[in-house]
């Protein structure tokens, strides 16, 4: 028994229904998707033709109620700026990565050279992180540049840890579901 709607309102306030019901099962295989579909559609129009008083969109209405609430999609809007802020993420990870693994290998390097690496003051110049001896500069750490830099590198390994979950596919399902 499928729906044959007769008026405008009733198509859209069904539209809409399936829409959510949709959005609700996107994870769903395709075959279970349509059963589901199918499922509601014979439950509402069973609720529709119980319910005899009462115009086709207010018994439509009626049986959606009785069916349950469903969240809406999200506004169309949200489709670029999630694809923006996804890439930018995923360019911040890859950076603070890179720095990261920067600085631990530095903090080794000190450990055979601590002569030449560490963090250099240059009046006028301003900060330098560097592999050589800086002729004129002031070493700024000294012994302490090897727990600066693994301090430093494990923030930054935090934040790509944080990425990575923000951006994990399971994490966002996990979060999104009951």
């Amino acid at each position: 028994m499928g729906l044959d709607l007769q008026t405008a309102e009733a198509r859209r306030l069904w539209a809409d229904y399936r829409h959510r019901l949709a959005w609700r099962d996107r994870d769903l295989p395709a075959l279970e998707r349509a059963e589901r579909l199918m499922e509601a559609e014979a439950h509402i129009a069973e609720a529709m033709s119980a319910s005899g008083s009462g115009g086709e969109a207010e018994r439509l209405r009626a049986a959606l109620e009785a069916f349950g609430r469903l969240e809406a999609p999200p506004s169309a809007w949200r489709a670029p700026l999630h694809f923006a802020l996804r890439y930018l993420a995923m360019t911040t990870a890859v950076i603070c990565g890179l720095f990261a693994l920067a600085l631990l290998h530095m903090a080794v390097m000190e450990v055979f050279n601590p002569d030449a690496v560490g963090l250099y003051w240059h009046s006028g110049d301003g900060i330098t992180l560097s592999y050589e001896n800086q002729p004129g500069s002031r070493e700024l750490l000294g012994a302490w540049f090897i727990p600066a830099a693994l301090a430093a590198a494990a923030a930054l390994l935090a934040i790509v840890a944080a990425l990575y979950r923000l951006l994990s596919p399971s994490a966002r399902r996990a979060s999104t579901r009951p």
